[in-house]
């Protein structure tokens, strides 16, 4: 389709041309007056004498009255000459490096007006010239052509031509128009190729070049990465900035939704079409809500969107000049392609000419995933790469790609850009972003195309800072200057062409603007400039940048810097220091050396950096080298990085589920010494490390949250005496699982969920205008929403509370859709029989007098009155007893007959009970039948273990009920499809499904040894395992416990309970109950049995799959624990004492096996805290410590000392 010729490079393209006026350049000529074209360098002719001899107009092509031409200059001219030139109609329009303008000249110029003017030669402007490279080498691209002849072009004409004449002119000339863009100074019009060279001649173009390829796209701990989630905390005391008032253009591949995280926050839809979930992805990243599900929150989660398709033509640039006053849109971010290290285009300079006419605008783009192609920079695959022109412009944005541990992606594409500037600009997390999808869904994707709504977001965070702090709104170069000054150095020391300026750091950005760290000026051509500012105590790095939003560059010229300024800093001592360059030669070992001090010629932002600076008064000069097109504003950022730890994540007010994985996040200078990482449950009064000797390079940790229920966590971070501690506690809680719509009626709706470990309330939220909001609060597991049309949608969720200030995380929210379901108004639903539903009994088991008690719940609407309560064992006689007073809608009763029953004897039983109340609308669910059974039982005494090492291993197959797994010395897994639904599997080595389960068990860690687990298998989800032990003997116990190991890793871990039954009585989960992935790790559970002291007990395991393949959960090793018993944690007895034990709250702990160095002493209660921890030093006698644990509660807890000789542990008891 079309012809083709080999491009040529440009240092291969200096060809000879014949038009008079210049030369090509040549090694030796006048390197101060090369012309540099995107074809061609040339050097003027001094041909000013003979210009102003010959010149006439009536001779030259005119347009509207005027030539256009080039004027070259021996000095820049300042706007005092400027302004007399276009008085005598020659008016200076784009600048060309160097000393050159395009220009028109009119009808009233006499030329020997010019003679006072340092003129050093005028010429023509050549069509060679005005030429892109694929026209100019007739290298014509596929994509342009439309049909077999015309090739789509973009025709660009002189700043000061009427766009009507222009557009009028070449219709007139017979060029199909395609469509205009007034406010960027271009057209789309169809061309054959054989017209190119006359349509480029026309005397009012300047500029021709291909129509871009068609874009394409490019793909929690995103915000804590760009401490966005610093700047919009979750408690009262601290900043609130989510991007209120700041409106965000999105420019991606159709309409995004529905999704109820943009609730109430999409400005406008400016199109109609659809071509996949990109869009939707990205525009989560910026402004989701997190209504659905916490986790997906955006960046400014309260900033409006506006969204506009990006494909073929980027709508939305060419809306700017409209919609930035009638929408106040100031952000837009752009993941889309636009050609590879394409140069400076018509829509880079457009980028760049609205980013200096509209003040507060800024443009951010995706840098591209082209990391390892070759797009003819000359330094071979992985350098200048970024994919587009409009991303190379000077004033924009282009992001890089992170991981969430700052790590640069691959496929990240580099500069620098054409001709040597740096991009990307800075970098930000683009790898697995969690973000939303349509409809009402959240998926992983992952490339630059994440990192650049990123970085829009959290700029939209800096944007409401600004606007509230100072009371107006920023300057968009400002606002760039201030992320790019305060990022965080990743890769090469300073600026590099992977990370560009570093990874954002919304914390720092926001604290300049606080502390009133910046300023601006104006420069002209040759003024220098003197700015003094103070340096505090303890800065580790000193920053000052200065940023300038440069002039819009010409099309025509390969160099894209119009406006040169030259920055130092003068230190007290008087030393000069200059700012960081890079070497942009296009080799790879040049393009990746480290910045070098020295004059910077291709770039709008220079900065001078020192460590570790001496206080006091130092000088910035700025030197206005070249302002061809001034006054030239710039701006000043002042940055000084204490020599300190500054805690990141989690600061306070954050909510955590135990067991979670978090990363811990804090920024600190330098990397020579390690931190120390530890966290507290007790608002600081103990805490728990987690490590003293962190590598000193990273500032992250990943942590696994431990099992506990608090509302006063803490993290610290410490190097030195630097602490970065989180400002406010935060909360550990489980999170509500299950919630559901149980039954909606006319006016009403009553939604349930799986109980919290820990919780003494729930608040229940429903989606308002824009945000999850609450609407009462509950004591049980449901709630009944009223006032609502039954027609309507709505969505609820709900969070756990705990005492002691702990609230919970949100559930993932649930969706009500028109209509009535499951509706009674008048309903009574028998829940359970607690003391019978244990199963299967065992003869050790005192049950001759078993207490029937049932658990009643009003599950309709209206109040339910005196209603009869009945029961009935193997058809025996039936039991009725009256209850006097009111069940309330949605509130439960517990009733405990006065009658007991005697399951004494080995058997099964059939225990009817049932609810009796005539007004019920729904009598299906007022009965329950609870099977029992009662076997020979064996007993366990403290001291017995279990480590399953000599039983046989059950199949794993994948079958559910439909598979039993006989067990042995008294374990029994209770009967499928009538007690629970699957049995535990004895395994030894790893589990046959991949990404899960243990690879071997805990008491040999050999692929030989046997533990019990939990098969999700093929179709097993949300399938309930239960396993009993033998009856545990307490009666002559002190202080006894159980233990055991468990291994919960994988995707899809569901829950794991530990039951008691004691007397009657079923207490479910006697210790916290283990939900969700705990890592590839066996870890160690402790229960409190000394409640139940003096008793026979039964202890039972339930588990719970997930809804995945990825949960096999496992336990081994179960012992009895008791001081006096002989088990793991007390061997080695004569090791140390504790003295006495059990004691009321002073304790003696003595050894004489350690005798020479010292020890750790640490004290750790049932949950895994360290509640006590001391170094301590043996004196001539061996170690004799008095500690004091009054302040403790009563309970059992684990002492260990450890040595260079071992850990030794013993148990001590507190009464």
């Amino acid at each position: 389709m079309a012809k083709r010729k080999t491009t040529l490079t440009l240092l291969l393209s200096l060809l000879i041309l014949c038009a008079p006026g210049f030369n090509t350049f040549a090694a030796g000529q006048n390197e101060k007056y090369q012309l540099h074209f995107k074809n061609v360098v040339v050097v003027p002719d001094e041909n000013f004498g003979e210009f102003i001899s010959s010149f006439s107009l009536r001779l030259e092509q005119v347009f509207e009255g005027k030539a256009y031409k080039l004027i070259q200059f021996y000095e820049i001219p300042d706007n005092e000459i400027k302004a007399q030139l276009k008085a005598n109609g020659v008016e200076l329009l784009d600048y060309i490096p160097h000393f050159t303008y395009f220009a028109s000249i009119g009808e009233k110029l006499d030329p020997a007006d010019l003679s006072s003017y340092e003129i050093r030669g005028i010429i023509d402007v050549d069509v060679d010239f005005k030429l892109a490279p694929m026209l100019y080498d007739e290298s014509y691209p596929d994509y342009a052509f439309h049909g077999a002849e015309n090739l789509e072009l973009m025709v660009s004409y002189y700043s000061n031509i009427d766009s009507d004449a222009a557009v009028n002119a070449l219709t007139n000339a017979g060029y199909i128009i395609l469509r205009r863009d007034d406010d960027g100074g271009y057209v789309h019009l169809l061309a054959t190729t054989g017209q190119i060279r006359s349509l480029a001649a026309l005397p009012f173009v300047v500029f021709v070049e291909p129509v871009y390829p068609t874009p394409e796209p490019e793909n929690y701990t995103g915000r804590t990465l760009h401490r966005g989630n610093a700047i919009a905390v979750d408690f009262n005391a601290g900043r609130h900035y989510d991007g209120t008032g700041v409106s965000v253009m999105l420019q991606d591949d159709g309409m995004i939704g529905p999704h109820i995280d943009y609730e109430g926050r999409i400005g406008a839809q400016f199109l109609s079409y659809n071509y996949g979930d990109h869009g939707d992805h990205c525009a989560g990243i910026i402004m989701g809500a997190g209504n659905i599900d916490p986790k997906a929150k955006g960046n400014a989660f309260g900033a409006t969107l506006y969204v506009y398709g990006a494909a073929p033509q980027y709508p939305g640039f060419t809306n700017i000049p409209n919609h930035y006053n009638t929408y106040d849109i100031r952000i837009t971010s752009t993941s889309y392609s636009n050609g590879c290290n394409a140069g400076y285009t018509t829509l880079c300079r457009t980028m760049d000419q609205q980013i200096r006419n509209y003040r507060s605008l800024m443009h951010v783009f995706s840098a591209g995933n082209d990391g390892g192609s070759d797009c003819g920079y000359g330094a071979g695959p992985g350098w200048g790469n970024i994919t587009g022109g409009h991303k190379v412009a000077k004033n924009v944005i282009a992001v890089a790609n992170l991981n969430y541990q700052d790590e640069l992606s691959s496929s990240s594409s580099r500069g620098p850009a054409h001709d040597g500037r740096i991009k990307p600009d800075l970098a930000a997390k683009g790898s697995s972003v969690y973000s939303t999808t349509n409809p009402n869904s959240y998926t992983y994707k992952s490339g630059t195309s994440m990192s650049c709504p990123g970085t829009s977001g959290t700029l939209a965070q800096l944007y409401q800072a600004y606007r509230e702090i100072t009371g107006e709104g920023p300057a968009g170069g400002l606002m760039k200057s201030l992320l790019l000054n305060t990022a965080e150095d990743l890769g090469n020391p300073g600026p590099d062409f992977k990370f560009g300026w570093g990874r954002i750091n919304a914390l720092r950005a926001v604290q300049v603007i606080e502390d009133n760290r910046y300023d601006s000026a104006t420069i002209e051509q040759g003024e220098v400039i003197a700015h003094q500012f103070e340096v505090p105590e303890n800065t580790a790095q000193m920053r000052v940048m200065v940023y300038w939003t440069d002039y819009f560059a010409s099309v025509n010229s390969n160099w894209a810097l119009v406006n040169n300024l030259d920055i130092t800093v003068t230190d007290p001592a008087s030393v000069v220091w200059e700012p960081w360059v890079l070497n942009h030669f296009p080799h790879p070992d040049s393009l990746d050396k480290d910045a070098e001090r020295g004059a910077d010629d291709r770039n709008n932002v220079e900065q001078v950096t020192l460590d570790y600076p001496e206080a006091g008064t130092y000088t910035l000069t700025v030197d206005g080298v070249t302002v061809p097109q001034g006054p030239q504003q710039y701006f000043i950022i002042y940055e000084y990085i204490p020599d300190g730890v500054t805690l990141t994540y989690p600061i306070g007010g954050e909510t955590m589920a135990p067991g979670e994985d978090e990363t811990i996040r804090w920024d600190a200078y330098g990397d020579d010494e390690p931190f120390t990482i530890e966290y507290s449950l007790d608002n600081g009064e103990n805490w728990v490390l987690l490590s003293d000797n962190y590598n000193g390079s990273l500032r992250y940790y990943n942590w696994t949250t431990p099992t506990a229920v608090t509302g006063h966590a803490l993290v610290r971070v410490s190097r030195g005496e630097s602490v970065g501690q989180s400002i406010e506690p935060f909360s550990i809680i489980g999170v509500p699982e299950n919630l559901q719509v149980d039954w909606a009626c006319t006016g009403a709706l009553h939604l349930s969920w799986i109980e919290v470990f820990g919780a003494t309330s729930y608040e229940v939220f429903m989606l308002g205008e824009k945000y999850m909001e609450p609407i009462g609060t509950t004591t049980i597991n449901s709630f009944i929403v009223e006032n609502i049309s039954s027609s309507g949608t709505y969505w609820f969720s709900v969070r756990a509370i705990g005492e002691n200030d702990v609230q919970g995380q949100r559930a993932i929210a649930v969706e009500k859709t028109p209509g009535t379901s499951g509706c009674n108004e008048v309903d009574a639903l028998m829940v359970s029989v607690p003391t019978a539903e244990w199963g299967i009994f065992q003869s050790c088991m005192d049950v001759s007098e078993l207490s029937v008690k049932v658990k009643v719940k009003n599950y309709g609407l209206e109040p339910i009155t005196n209603p009869d309560f009945s029961f009935q064992l193997d058809g025996g006689d039936v039991i009725t007893e009256s209850y006097i007073g009111v069940i309330e809608p949605d509130s439960l009763l517990f009733y405990a007959f006065a009658q007991s029953i005697d399951i004494s004897s080995i058997g099964s039983y059939q225990l009817k009970t049932w609810i009796d109340y005539p007004p019920d609308q729904n009598p299906d669910n007022d009965m329950l039948e609870i099977p029992i059974e009662v076997i020979e039982g064996s007993s366990w005494y403290p001291g017995n273990k279990q480590t399953f090492d000599s039983w046989e291993n059950c199949l794993s197959v994948p079958m559910c009920e439909l598979y039993t797994c006989p067990l042995e010395g008294g374990w029994i897994n209770l009967t499928n499809e009538v007690f629970d639904m699957s049995d535990w599997r004895v395994y030894s080595g790893s589990t046959s499904t991949g990404g899960t389960g243990p690879a071997y068990d805990h008491t040999q860690g050999t692929g030989d040894g046997h533990y019990l687990y939990i098969e999700p298998s093929v179709l097993c989800f949300y399938k309930e395992s239960i396993v009993t032990m033998p009856c545990v003997d307490l009666t002559s116990a002190v202080s006894p416990s159980m233990s055991l190991w468990y291994h919960a890793w994988g995707s899809d871990i569901g829950r794991f309970h530990v039951d008691v039954f004691a007397g009657s009585d079923l207490i479910s989960d006697a210790v916290e109950p283990i939900v969700g992935n705990r890592g590839n790790e066996w870890k160690y559970l402790e229960v409190d049995l000394s409640p139940y002291v003096g008793q026979v007990i039964g202890i039972r395991f339930r588990g719970i799959t997930g809804g995945g393949q990825g949960g096999d959960f496992a336990f081994d090793d179960v012992s009895i624990l008791d001081i006096t018993a002989i088990d793991d944690i007390t061997a080695d007895e004569g090791r140390f004492s504790i003295y006495p034990n059990p004691g009321a709250g002073i304790f003696t702990i003595t050894s004489n096996s350690i005798e020479v160095g010292g020890c750790s002493l640490k004290v750790i209660d049932m949950f895994g805290r360290v509640v006590y921890q001391q170094s301590v030093s043996p004196d001539g006698t061996g170690i004799n410590k008095v500690i004091d644990l009054t302040a403790h509660p009563r309970g059992v807890y684990i002492v260990e000392l450890v040595s260079e000789k071992g850990a030794f542990k013993r148990k001590l008891s507190l009464r």
